[in-house]
């Protein structure tokens, strides 16, 4: 492998798992020892499962890149949606919390003033007052701009142009 190869796409499975579209873990990292030890040593479905199939459990690279968006759309590539294999989320997201992340956040943020954060100042809406904060049927979802046209919803917005959904919310949360 070169040098300036950085990010990997990994695969965590049992030895008799042979399909990484369905089965095991995907990941994505710089650090492939750091990630074992961090999976090893968690209690999340991964975790678990190294802990109870110890020594059927293999740790594989699938692939290499040189940039984490490269990275990022394999492991999307892999995981499209939550709850594939032993994956909670979906692929190709870099932090977004989750259904329960999201809940714990709204408690703790009911509290704090975000009024600063309203029109044009608010990353999600591009400079845009008009539009109202929540869209569609998902009391979560946000109204959001790509290429010019207005959706109710990220999800809205990935269905219109065919992309997967992390990379259109990475498209919205940094267009630049």
């Amino acid at each position: 492998m070169s040098a300036d190869i950085i990010y990997y796409v990994y695969w965590i499975r049992k030895s008799n798992h042979t399909n990484p579209m369905l089965e095991g873990y995907i990941g994505y990292t710089k650090d492939l020892k750091r990630t074992w030890r961090r999976h090893s040593n968690r209690n999340y479905k991964v975790g678990n499962a190294i802990r109870k199939y110890k020594d059927d459990i293999i740790f594989e690279t699938l692939h290499s890149f040189k940039t984490i968006d490269e990275a990022l759309d394999k492991e999307c590539f892999y995981r499209p949606t939550c709850s594939i294999g032993w994956n909670l989320k979906p692929g190709g997201s870099t932090g977004d919390p989750g259904i329960e992340g999201r809940k714990k956040i709204s408690k703790y943020a009911s509290n704090r003033d975000y009024s600063h954060m309203k029109g044009e100042n608010h990353h999600y809406f591009g400079g845009r007052s008009d539009l109202d904060q929540t869209g569609g049927k998902n009391p979560m979802a946000v109204k959001c701009q790509l290429y010019g046209k207005t959706f109710t919803s990220i999800k809205e917005a990935s269905d219109h142009f065919k992309i997967p959904y992390n990379k259109c919310y990475r498209m919205i949360r940094n267009p630049g």
